[in-house]
């Protein structure tokens, strides 16, 4: 029996899947087997996969007979698995060389946990680098932060096979989210971590779902409605109002709302700060808290025209309840421009900001 099952679900990606398969096979640590599952692919995917398949004994290759979405190929691949512990990998991303090796030790000296993943280099589909991402390493405030969305990416974690299981693996009736709906039941059963150094290089592409129907939301309200309300009661004790849930959705494009509405979803961030600090005794961590609420703040403002006098009343309530630092660290820093951004651009070209309708 293998330590751990790398899981690749697959479909029409025989552009990329060459070089993620080579990424596997390229880790220091290498007590694996590697499952793929290929959910009825229309292009040369299956075709790549089989070569592959035929050189190395630890991949094992299964296909669906017909389409059947990404949570009923991820639940397979997972029914296939027999490692201690599932490595999550993107078909289209690649992984750097120690990503098994520090998961799996992270893992071992912390039993205590549930989740380990880590940021990530974002490339595009050349395989040229964009940047990377900056996701919280701090364990304390993912129960925050997931209430408003998915922070913690998915290709790339690493979690024990079996509590995955216990807890009804991916949610088949979802049809994108899955793994922000996993990751919200999977916090009741220990801690989850995001941790430094990136170890995957992850492909930004237009054609793939999540960019598809990122601005779509009749599509996206249906799913996330149920794992923020989920969510806020988890981690706050708190019920979210029915008419600010997407307003409140961090991954939603900026809308038009009213001043009034902007103003009650604001104070609902910070009632549900004020609730997650007092139900988690968060003291330590305070200011990085605070950055976030700035963030999710920030990104409300947008979608209605509001003063100068009104931010900065903003700001001073988010120093006073969690202290200065929370306007100096990279998060608040960026929440901060996005806060005074509007009125640099009326004084600059004297026009408001667009917002979309």
């Amino acid at each position: 029996m293998p330590v751990i099952s790398v899981t690749i679900s697959t479909y029409n990606v025989g552009a990329f899947i060459a070089e993620t398969i080579s990424s596997v096979l390229a880790q220091s640590f290498q007590d694996w087997e590697l499952i793929l599952v290929d959910d009825a692919s229309t292009d040369d995917t299956v075709a790549q996969i089989i070569v592959f398949a035929q050189r190395d004994t630890r991949i094992r290759f299964f296909q669906n007979a017909e389409n059947h979405g990404t949570g009923y190929t991820l639940n397979r691949c997972m029914q296939e698995a027999t490692g201690m512990y599932i490595a999550r990998l993107d078909a289209d991303d690649t992984a750097r060389n120690q990503w098994l090796e520090h998961g799996v030790a992270f893992m071992r000296t912390h039993p205590d946990h549930v989740l380990v993943s880590f940021p990530r280099m974002l490339i595009n589909t050349n395989g040229h680098l964009l940047g990377r991402s900056h996701e919280s390493s701090f364990a304390s405030i993912l129960g925050w932060e997931l209430i408003f969305g998915n922070p913690i990416p998915h290709s790339g974690t690493i979690y024990p096979i079996d509590i995955i299981r216990e807890i009804g693996g991916y949610d088949v009736k979802l049809r994108t989210g899955q793994d922000w709906d996993l990751w919200t039941r999977l916090m009741a059963s220990g801690t989850m971590t995001i941790k430094e150094p990136p170890m995957i290089h992850y492909r930004v592409r237009e054609q793939s779902l999540s960019s598809y129907y990122k601005n779509d939301r009749e599509y996206k309200e249906p799913i996330v409605r149920p794992v923020m309300e989920r969510m806020a009661k988890q981690v706050a004790g708190m019920q979210l109002p029915d008419d600010l849930i997407w307003l409140l959705y961090r991954n939603r494009p900026i809308v038009q709302v009213d001043r009034q509405t902007c103003m009650r979803a604001i104070q609902c961030v910070f009632d549900i700060a004020d609730a997650y600090r007092a139900q988690h005794g968060i003291t330590d961590v305070a200011p990085l808290l605070g950055s976030s609420v700035l963030d999710k703040i920030a990104h409300i403002s947008l979608s209605a025209n509001w003063s100068p006098a009104t931010a900065h009343r903003v700001i001073i309530s988010v120093v006073r309840r969690f202290g200065l630092r929370s306007l100096t660290s990279r998060v608040g820093c960026l929440a901060l421009v996005k806060l005074l951004f509007p009125w640099y651009q009326r004084i600059v070209t004297g026009r408001a900001p667009s917002i979309s309708a």
